[in-house]
């Protein structure tokens, strides 16, 4: 299942990545996120871990994830790894002559038992996705 949610945000690219990237601050945006932390410290890059807990339609889940790209100002991506499957996260950025254009996007196949519920799955999911980058929009925005 792909999904996908996209917003203009009245900052440079720059400084939505440098808040994207601030793993312990995705409660503050995401819809669904309880705590995302790090493994390590130190900056992020390509192959850094984390650990995460969420909820999803009634349900807390604990995931794993590793950065799977990190261009600061341009694209951050992880893949997560949850007991339903492993999820592949996607931020992309583009410059709009000093705002941005955030395009996220996710791929996550559902597990058989799931299946049946797909078109309700999505419609949640995607309606989540458009009000986690507007919440992101407003963050940014406001700390400018």
């Amino acid at each position: 299942m792909l999904i996908g949610a996209e917003v203009v945000i009245d900052a440079t690219p720059p400084r939505v990545f440098a808040l994207l990237s601030q793993l312990e601050r995705d409660p503050e945006w995401q819809e669904g996120a309880i705590w995302t932390k790090p493994r390590a410290p130190g900056p992020l890059r390509v192959g850094s871990q984390m650990d995460h807990e969420g909820r999803f339609m009634g349900l807390r889940l604990r995931t794993a994830g590793v950065i799977t790209a990190f261009e600061p100002g341009r694209v951050l991506a992880y893949d997560f790894t949850s007991r339903f499957g492993r999820t592949t996260m996607r931020f992309d950025l583009d410059d709009l002559a000093g705002s941005t254009k955030l395009r996220l996007s996710a791929i996550a196949p559902l597990p058989p038992l799931m299946r049946p519920a797909t078109r309700f799955i999505r419609r949640s999911v995607q309606g989540m996705f458009e009000r986690d980058v507007r919440r992101l929009r407003d963050l940014v925005e406001s700390e400018g």
